[in-house]
């Protein structure tokens, strides 16, 4: 077992083959029943929020494919921003520079040279997933913002639990358990426990740099702040709306999770739920077990 300095490197390194403890992650993140919605369009609570938290199982096509409907179908209105996961904090900057030197660049190359500058790492995204995406941001002017805890700062937490990000205020007694009980199940059990609540603890520190990152974009004048992030992050109970809850009470915030059909959605974890096919893939736990050398 690696030591926790490199477990908690974010998902781009603690394991070989990324994209399945991507998958894994997203599918066990839920649970409970699912909130009947509108297959596509954006409901009148959706557009009159702040924030609109959209979820995603990171591996499932169809489920990004029906977000970029959704996100197709937001009528124009005020000026908006949208915040990823699949960029690191550190990165704004360059995403900035990339912008202001070419403000009318447009369409998939614009995107895909725009991810390159921004750090997108290839390897561990399907940048197919996100492309379109950024491509819509760039046609309709919206701020792309950063979101994601960079990894100096996962490994600070790993080599320090204390330099964690505080819970924000009104945080549930139970959340820290909760969060320490997904990282059990999303990894299959395989981790120490004694690593547990360190990995916990950087969950928590990236939901609170991705709220920040999306307060910051309205602090910018953005009426509208989009986040695009796996469905564990989206969820009001523990994810960010509960970190934008804390600094802004008042905030409206509508969290609306993809979830594969057979594994729920949660009534007390979302606004709403769009529910899509599962993606065909291995299963993840048998791969992460032969990983680990058949540890039970």
């Amino acid at each position: 077992m690696r030591p926790a300095s490199m477990i908690i490197r974010r998902r781009r390194s603690f394991l070989p083959g990324r994209r399945l403890l991507l998958a894994l992650g997203g599918l066990l993140a839920i649970g409970g029943c699912a909130v009947p919605a509108s297959p596509s369009d954006p409901s009148s609570a959706a557009l009159e929020a702040d924030y609109i938290l959209l979820g995603e199982v990171h591996d499932n096509a169809e489920g990004h494919a029906r977000r970029l409907d959704w996100l197709r179908a937001m009528p124009n209105g005020p000026r908006r921003a949208i915040v990823f996961e699949q960029f690191d904090l550190g990165h704004q900057a360059a995403i900035d520079r990339w912008r202001e030197m070419r403000p009318d660049e447009r369409g998939p190359a614009a995107a895909k040279n725009l991810a390159q500058a921004g750090g997108f790492e290839f390897r561990g995204w399907r940048f197919e997933s996100y492309g379109p995406v950024i491509e819509l941001a760039l046609e309709r002017g919206w701020d792309i913002r950063a979101g994601n805890l960079p990894r100096t700062e996962a490994m600070r937490i790993a080599r320090d639990p204390a330099a964690a990000a505080p819970p924000p205020p009104g945080w549930p007694a139970a959340a820290d358990a909760a969060l320490e009980s997904a990282v059990r199940k999303g990894h299959c059990g395989l981790v120490p426990e004694e690593r547990v609540e360190a990995m916990a603890l950087a969950q928590r520190s990236r939901d609170a740099g991705m709220a920040q990152a999306m307060r910051a974009a309205r602090d910018d004048g953005a009426a509208q702040v989009l986040l695009i992030a796996g469905n564990g992050h989206v969820r009001r109970d523990y994810g960010v709306p509960a970190h934008l809850r804390g600094a802004q009470p008042d905030a409206r915030i509508f969290a609306l999770g993809f979830i594969e059909s057979g594994n729920g959605g949660g009534r007390n974890r979302f606004d709403a739920v769009r529910m899509v096919p599962p993606a065909d893939r291995p299963d993840p736990c048998a791969q992460l077990r032969e990983h680990f050398g058949g540890r039970k």
